[in-house]
């Protein structure tokens, strides 16, 4: 990853990606983690629940309320906005959940659900949000 441009924003947004032990791991990791993450059910579900939201906003602003045009622009405008936010949120959470999936296959012991290191735990709960894990 050292050739890529993004390793900054990377490894701002993905910090898993530093517990990786080398380039060829970290880039299978984070393409198998990245792989089908935007075709998953809830970016339809939002696209289509963020369109019919901004069909009926419109009707409804317009049927009580006599806003300028350009007000009805900025309420289109805010509800693209808060769908492309909550999208790229979940998109995230999903590729993080990946990594640390990856990183338990391959022996590098990290909760799952918030990514809390578990090297030389002695319990199989996490100690940070108590999610119970599998290994001994």
């Amino acid at each position: 990853m050292s050739d890529n441009r993004f390793d900054f924003l990377y490894a701002r947004v993905f910090p898993e990606l530093k517990l990786f032990p080398d380039v060829r791991v970290k880039k299978e990791a984070l393409r198998r983690a990245t792989c089908h993450v935007y075709y998953k059910w809830y970016n339809i579900v939002l696209f289509v629940a963020s369109v019919i939201i901004i069909i009926k906003a419109k009707f409804v602003v317009r049927a009580f309320v006599d806003l300028p045009f350009y007000m009805e622009g900025a309420l289109v405008g805010l509800t693209i906005g808060l769908t492309l936010y909550i999208l790229i949120m979940l998109s995230f959470k999903t590729v993080r959940r990946n990594l640390r999936e990856y990183l338990n296959s391959i022996e590098i012991p990290i909760c799952i659900f918030c990514g809390y290191q578990l090297h030389g735990a002695c319990s199989e709960r996490c100690p940070e949000c108590g999610l119970l894990h599998g290994r001994s």
